[in-house]
């Protein structure tokens, strides 16, 4: 049981991080389709913006921000309310080893710590496969989580063209270190999106930041990350591990039982799955101005 909710587990991470990668590659980001929607770099940042208009786009931003929506009235006070239970059951609860766990990896503890300091040290698989003998061992599964974890948080920087208040560069460099908690604040305190799309000249970002974000590179290295992160999970430091049934059973323990950063994992990928099916169309809508 524990080995189908693990593979389940990886699988939707897997289908919503290449979901939205495609979102920035192609522009099909929600059900319905958007015959006149340039969302893609299909040549320089250009197709990306609309048309000048007459009135100053911080006017229109200004005027959409006072009226706001039946929407905002609810998902502000969502995000806040979903930001302090991501706080909570992260930082503060028992999770994952219930009241009273003594485990070295149960609470926020020098071992927890120095986990998180090896994980990063094998950041992107880059020590392990360059300087395997530097590189500290860790479970392969609970390594190919955190970079695919990682790698998500990256896809979000495809949203930087987004000229609303506050601006999201500083969050998104935070979300790369400590993922929901810069994502979750930024979309609550975010003003609502224009009801027409923002001409060129009016976003704040500058042009290589743009290029980045809104290219194609973005998310396909993004979705070779992935890939790379299944196959390190499955095959990574030998059978020393296990098959990939043991791995899966293995990760899944960690994530319910034994491990609060691989428990934080967790929690991440389904929030970013949660905030992903929301924040993709509501990117269209800004683009589309629909």
């Amino acid at each position: 049981m524990m080995r189908r909710q693990a593979g389940l587990c990886l699988s939707l991470v897997a289908l919503s991080l290449v979901s939205q990668g495609e979102a920035f590659s192609v522009g099909v980001a929600a059900p319905r389709a958007l015959s006149h929607t340039s969302i893609a770099l299909r040549s320089p940042i250009r197709p990306m913006y609309a048309p000048a208009r007459r009135a100053p786009a911080a006017l229109r931003m200004q005027a959409d921000s006072e009226k706001g929506s039946p929407l905002d009235s609810i998902a502000k006070p969502a995000l806040w309310a979903g930001f302090a239970a991501y706080m909570f059951i992260v930082f503060a609860s028992d999770a994952p080893c219930g009241p009273g766990a003594t485990g070295d990896l149960c609470g926020i503890s020098l071992p927890t710590m120095m986990e998180a300091i090896n994980l990063s040290i094998n950041f992107w698989f880059v020590t392990p496969l360059v300087f395997p003998t530097m590189a500290p061992e860790l479970h392969p599964a609970l390594e190919g989580l955190f970079n695919i974890v990682i790698a998500w948080g990256a896809l979000f920087s495809g949203f930087l063209s987004d000229s609303r208040k506050p601006a999201m560069l500083p969050f998104c460099i935070g979300t790369a270190f400590l993922t929901n908690v810069f994502l979750l604040p930024y979309l609550a305190l975010r003003t609502p999106w224009p009801s027409t799309p923002v001409p060129r000249e009016d976003i704040t970002a500058s042009d290589d930041v743009l290029k980045v974000a809104e290219g194609k590179l973005l998310p396909l290295s993004m979705t070779a990350v992935l890939g790379l992160s299944l196959l390190w999970a499955a095959v990574g430091r030998g059978g020393d591990y296990g098959g990939v049934a043991e791995r899966a059973t293995a990760l899944w323990e960690m994530i319910t039982h034994t491990d609060r950063l691989a428990h934080s994992f967790g929690v991440d990928c389904l929030t970013f799955w949660i905030v992903q099916g929301w924040l993709v169309p509501d990117d269209m809508r800004r683009r589309d101005g629909t």
